[in-house]
């Protein structure tokens, strides 16, 4: 099936493309802890940051869609640069 004229290949020029779970080892690195899981939604939270918490939706190998990852880093208090140097490790 032919893709949208309007939509990004995978890993395409200024998109990221990731799973819930790698997105959960990024905030992980970041000092972030999963505290809570309700069916495929983890909510990890940031002990230095009280009454800070995000929730990612872990759908088996499905990638998360960019907006979802935007909103996630913005409350979460990650800039798209740090985020990138805390993905590569």
């Amino acid at each position: 099936m032919p893709m949208h004229p309007n939509a990004r290949e995978r890993g395409g020029r200024g998109s990221t493309t990731l799973t819930g779970s790698e997105l959960v080892r990024v905030l992980a690195r970041a000092g972030w802890e999963v505290e809570r899981q309700s069916g495929s939604h983890w909510r990890p939270e940031n002990p230095g940051r009280p009454r800070n918490s995000v929730t990612v939706a872990v759908h088996g190998n499905r990638d998360l869609p960019e907006g979802t990852l935007r909103a996630i880093l913005r409350r979460a208090g990650l800039s798209r640069e740090e985020f990138e140097v805390l993905r590569r490790g």
